[in-house]
């Protein structure tokens, strides 16, 4: 009986834990937009995101080493994976800088959407009717916030930020459903280390084509501020975010795990008024509600409903 008490209060706390790292993720995922565009005031994107990247690949290869020669055989699949990692990462910086950080988040927050509407064509998974609906939503809400913006002092961007920021979600849509067919026997440390290198030397191309090393002479002059941004984007966001999903997703609920995204928006909301002067307009909460209420209809509905059945 004392065996039976002992392994249920470890399954209990490895749950709670796992739900306190889902939401220290959410916080920090929500804080992802803001750093970004601190750093981004002072470095060039392309510099940027190449330090960000040295960081990630210094800290991740010693952590993956022994799984690395398993992933190398696969080295064209984790091309193709890279290519849809970097393609997020870049729409993104250059997004953001025209948009604000809640309409980034809103945006980014459609993936689960987009993931599912990616698998019907290309897995040929069947949806359900709330799915369908969902998804219908979703893409009405994405819309919206894409559709009307010319400033970010407007309060939701401009098209062409926002469209940046959907054409960057859809690349992370497309990753997700690459890794899940990949995943299964490898280890996701060695997977996600072998995707950014790949990132970091297409990154150094393009860094080296477009700004050459322009963007490394004015680093001596770069302020306190934009480096703790850089710091906090590659080690936190980088390594420590992504050990914190995996270890919620492990021992966690997926319906916690799901409540990431708003998290992420909430989080993305408030700071994004109080650190860089932001406003939230009408057009903004009637978009990112028809966007979120797509995404509980097609991802929280069918777990509800399986709940059920088990229960009856």
């Amino acid at each position: 009986m004392q065996r039976i008490f002992l392994c249920l209060m470890v399954t209990i706390n490895k749950q709670t834990y796992a739900t306190l790292a889902l939401v220290a993720a959410g916080v920090l995922g929500g804080l992802v937009p803001i750093a970004v565009k601190i750093v981004l005031r002072e470095i060039s994107p392309l510099t940027y995101l190449f330090l960000r990247l040295s960081i990630m690949i210094l800290i991740l290869i010693p952590l993956a080493w022994n799984s690395m020669p398993t992933i190398r055989q696969y080295w064209k699949h984790i091309i193709i994976l890279g290519v849809f990692w970097i393609s997020n990462f870049l729409l993104f910086i250059f997004g953001v800088k025209s948009t604000t950080a809640l309409a980034s988040q809103l945006l980014t927050s459609g993936v689960p959407i987009y993931v599912l509407l990616e698998n019907s064509f290309v897995n040929k998974e069947k949806l359900s009717i709330w799915q369908i609906f969902g998804i219908i939503i979703g893409l009405v809400g994405s819309f919206f916030l894409i559709s009307k913006g010319n400033s970010i002092q407007s309060g939701y961007g401009t098209i062409n930020g926002n469209l940046l920021i959907f054409l960057s979600a859809i690349c992370s849509s497309l990753y997700l459903i690459g890794t899940k067919k990949f995943i299964h026997g490898h280890s996701p440390v060695a997977l996600t280390a072998s995707t950014a290198v790949v990132g970091w030397v297409i990154t150094g191309i393009l860094m080296l084509s477009f700004e050459g090393l322009n963007g490394f002479t004015i680093l001596p002059t770069v302020t306190t501020e934009a480096w703790l941004a850089l710091l906090f984007m590659g080690i936190i966001t980088g390594v420590v975010m992504w050990f914190l999903i995996n270890f919620g997703l492990k021992f966690g609920s997926a319906i916690v795990a799901g409540g990431m995204t708003y998290i992420n928006i909430l989080t993305a909301g408030i700071f994004g008024v109080i650190i860089l002067g932001e406003s939230i307009t009408n057009r903004s909460v009637v978009g990112g509600t028809l966007l979120l209420l797509g995404i509980f209809l097609s991802i929280f509905t069918p777990l509800f409903t399986r709940n059920k059945i088990r229960k009856s």
